[in-house]
């Protein structure tokens, strides 16, 4: 017969937990440094070519020309009409994705489990991803 964890065990686990949590959001930290010093050494390396860099200025100037004709299109009521069905759409989508995620919270908790069966007969399995975002960040956004 197994006893239950005791309540130092679990303390020692939340700390085994949050020394991994410090540990690899320090990693992550030193990991979008150094790749951000490869990032500036790539620039560098590309900017010295001269081929490179006439390429760069001509698609910036294809870009622009680009850009103003869509501009152009873009007045269009058509155009305008199409794009905000498109905001409209993804606004919904936004809306149902979380609607679904909340039933599907409710339904974890009340079946106590991580799996669904949908009406095509197919097993799904309720994953959640988490991450970790500096408190200040929450306030600005």
């Amino acid at each position: 017969m197994t006893q239950a964890p005791t309540h130092t065990h679990d303390s020692l686990t939340l700390l085994s937990v949050e020394s991994l949590i410090t540990r690899h959001n320090a990693q992550l930290s030193s990991l979008k440094k150094d790749m951000n010093q490869f990032k500036g050494m790539l620039e560098s390396i590309l900017d010295s070519s001269d081929d490179y860099r006439q390429k760069f200025e001509a698609a910036k100037i294809a870009a622009k020309e680009k850009n103003a004709i869509k501009s152009e299109l873009m007045k269009n009521p058509e155009t305008q009409e199409i794009v905000k069905k498109l905001k409209d759409g993804r606004d919904q989508m936004s809306e149902l994705k979380q609607a679904l995620s909340d039933y599907l919270k409710q339904y974890q908790q009340l079946s106590g489990s991580n799996q669904i069966e949908g009406p095509d007969g197919v097993i799904r399995e309720i994953v959640y991803t988490a991450r970790l975002v500096d408190r200040q960040q929450n306030f600005q956004k």
